[in-house]
């Protein structure tokens, strides 16, 4: 039976065989924040260190700066920071890896180095304010 899935806009069945890989992207002037949910597929630790390899891959002068285990936004959280070089000049990340009910989800918070941080204010913020929903029952 397909699932129905309801958006801002609209409302629409998806087939269950199918993974939601859906985001949430916002942004207010030079600072960005995007939620993630992906299927779990492994462990929290071992999805984090694969995200850190491929951004030492992809990213250009990366630096991690830290990388912490938080019982924010849901036990067993992993928080990580870290900084690269763009073309628009270095950027600064927040990141929150956290698994809620059956996804692994990722909350980044992103923004010009130089205004790190707003970007913590920003990242900061959620961790203090975030608040699972209920699964719809069927």
């Amino acid at each position: 039976m397909m699932q129905l899935y309801h958006v801002s806009e609209c409302s629409f069945p998806v087939d269950p065989s199918w993974d939601d890989r859906s985001f949430y992207q916002y942004r207010n002037d030079d600072i960005d924040v995007v939620v993630v949910r992906r299927p779990r597929e492994r462990d929290l630790q071992t999805f984090v260190d694969a995200q850190i390899a491929s951004f030492r891959l992809g990213m250009s002068r990366y630096k991690l700066h830290a990388s912490t285990k938080s019982d924010r936004p849901t036990p067993g959280a992993i928080l990580l920071r870290h900084q690269y070089e763009t073309a628009a000049g270095p950027r600064y990340d927040a990141f929150a890896f956290f698994d809620l009910f059956d996804r692994t989800c990722a909350f980044v918070a992103s923004g010009p180095a130089d205004r790190a941080e707003v970007t913590e204010h920003v990242f900061e913020r959620f961790l203090k304010t975030f608040r699972p929903r209920e699964l719809a029952k069927p």
